[in-house]
Parts: C-alpha cells; sequence; structure tokens
C-alpha cells in the first residue's frame, strides 16, 4: 500500500491516499511531497529535513514578499541528526532529565539516556549534542546535529570565544554555568575538524510538528524515566580526547602544557566536591568511544508517558537563565 509524504504544504504530514495528500499542495507554492511503498520510507524521508513554519493558506503573511524556505533546511548531502533534552520539574528538587538523539524511526542509533549529574534542561540539551558527537564515528559526509535548544546554539556559537578569552569567566566575572561540558563538547567539534568532517549545527523550533524534533523529544523524555546516572568527568574525557589528536592539532611538545591546562580547569570548577586526580590513558582513545549505553527505541512513547512529562516544556526565558 502506497503513502504519501507531504515535507512542505498546508499541513505536512504522511497520507495513505493521494487525494488527500494532494488537498495539502494545491495552491501551495513549491510544495515538496513524494510517494513511497511503506509507512516507514515515507517517515524516514520527512525525519531528513525539518518543516517550515505553517501557514494556513500557503501565502505569505506579508503580501508582496517571497518567502523562501532557511537555507539550513537543504540538508542535500548532509547526515541529519536531532538531539534533545528533557526535564520534569527543571529548577526544583526532584527534578528528573533526560536525552534523546534521533536519527529516525526504529534506528538502532537513537539514543534515550538519563542526564547524568545534575538533573536540569540545559545541561541535558548540551549533553545531546555531546552523545551524537560520541557515538558517531567521523566520516567524509557532513554532519548536521538539529536541536530547539536557543541556550546550547548561544553557548557553542556566540559565547564561547569571549568566554575562551576571558577564563571561562561571564562578563560579570562569574564562572560560566555548565563550563567543563561546553568545553568537551568545544574540543568534540575541533576533533572532527581535524579529522576533515564539517559539523554544522542547526536550530530547529521545538514541537512545530517537524517528525526529526518529535522523535528526539520522545527519546528525551522516555530517558527521564531511566534510573539515575552518576556524573561524568569532562575534564578528564576532555583530556583524553585530546591526547588522542595526532600532531598536527597537538604537538608533542605541547600535549603536557595542553592536558594540565586541562586539569588546572577541572579543579577550578570543582571547588563544590573533592577533585579527582587526572589520569590519561596510555592506550589510544578513539574520537567515538561508547562513554555510555546507546538505547534503541523500536517502541513509541505513550500518550500517558507524554503527558506525565508535559512539564518538561520549558519557555525561551527559562533556558536563557544560564546566559549571562
Amino acid at each position: 500500500m502506497p503513502f504519501w509524504a507531504v515535507k512542505v504544504g498546508h499541513k505536512p504530514g504522511i497520507y495513505s491516499t493521494w487525494p488527500e495528500a494532494e488537498e495539502q499542495t494545491k495552491g501551495f507554492k513549491r510544495p515538496i511531497h513524494k510517494s513511497f511503498p511503506s509507512r516507514t520510507e515515507a517517515e524516514a524521508w520527512m525525519a531528513q529535513g525539518s518543516l517550515p513554519l505553517k501557514t494556513t493558506n500557503g501565502a505569505s503573511s506579508n503580501k508582496g514578499k517571497k518567502r523562501a524556505l532557511p537555507e539550513d533546511d537543504d540538508s542535500d548531502g548532509w547526515d541529519v541528526v536531532y538531539s534533545d533534552g528533557a526535564c520534569k520539574g527543571n529548577g526544583k528538587a526532584g527534578a528528573v532529565a533526560g536525552v534523546g538523539v534521533f536519527w529516525g524511526p526504529y534506528d538502532p542509533r537513537n539514543i534515550a539516556e538519563r542526564c547524568p549529574g545534575d538533573q536540569t534542561n540545559n545541561r541535558a540539551e548540551l549533553i545531546a549534542i555531546l552523545r551524537v558527537l560520541e557515538t558517531t564515528p567521523p566520516s567524509q559526509r557532513p554532519l548536521m546535529i538539529k536541536t530547539d535548544s536557543r541556550y546550547s546554539m548561544d553557548c557553542l556559537q556566540k559565547y564561547i570565544s569571549g568566554w575562551m578569552k576571558n577564563g571561562w569567566r561571564t562578563s560579570e566575572g562569574k564562572p560560566v554555568k555548565n563550563a567543563p561540558i561546553i568545553r568537551y563538547i568545544h574540543s568534540q567539534l575541533e576533533a572532527r575538524k581535524h579529522h576533515g568532517q564539517k559539523v554544522k549545527l542547526v536550530y530547529v523550533q521545538g514541537h512545530s510538528g517537524d517528525p526529526g524534533n518529535d522523535g528526539a523529544d520522545r527519546q528525551a523524555n522516555l530517558g527521564a524515566t531511566k534510573p539515575a546516572e552518576p556524573e561524568r568527568e569532562w575534564a578528564i574525557l576532555e583530556a583524553e580526547l585530546l591526547a588522542d589528536l595526532d600532531e598536527e592539532l597537538v604537538p608533542p611538545g605541547q600535549l603536557e602544557s595542553v592536558l594540565l591546562d586541562v586539569q588546572n580547569r577541572h579543579l577550578e570548577n570543582s571547588l563544590e566536591r573533592p577533585a579527582k586526580k587526572l589520569k590519561v590513558s596510555a592506550e589510544p582513545h578513539p574520537l567515538t568511544k561508547k562513554t555510555a549505553k546507546s538505547v534503541p527505541a523500536p517502541v513509541p512513547t505513550s500518550e500517558d508517558e507524554l503527558a506525565e512529562y508535559a512539564g518538561c516544556l520549558l519557555d525561551d526565558d527559562d533556558l536563557l537563565s544560564d546566559l549571562p
């Protein structure tokens, strides 16, 4: 039985008959749709790219202006993956957070994990991006990570240069929140660049009907139901990653000073608990070493589970509270 997927139209979605799908493309400027022999293939195609903002009649709200699709929606030639974090009771005692990664329906690379350490939405969003980088082998194909976290985008693209110059302190002189995680992600991105792989972070509107974002959201909510995980040693993980890079990125004569700098930064951000001695494994450390179990999710989350975790949804003001 064929299915018709409408990626761009009046009402994007998957339809079981052509007349239903055609109704969503008639009168819509530059619609994008395609037929598939199975629903699974249609869902996979829908998840490859995010959807534009919905309109009620296919016309722009500003008359006379042509509305082009966002450049980042052109994901042809890219490996596209979605990341998301969720937290029930964010900022309150007893909060639980989950990490989600979504490649597509029933994809074994999908991840649904409990957020390690402190349970906050912003940490979960950052760690979701990190888990993509930790579990995806480098390749020559560019990698596009789509996230609905403005906080993560701002940390990794807008503020990080200033933070690095300012010793990982804000413009007010306060320590940057989640700095060890942000530094580790930055090192992961630099390692990808060193290996010749282009990585792009793309913002996608959350809860807008995007199948990929919805899939990552389900994974994150599922991860929040799993047992608590201890905090990870972010600085040690970063040091091991740097130790594994070749001379072109970290010359042998500078490796010791680089690792010492990482250790010092780790100590500066561990004032609330005793610092552990930094140890770097002598064994080669692959870029994608599996540091936590990835969980395939062949069973979709039930409506009851989604309702239970409806408290995970936050507005942008809440998400940006950690930024200067």
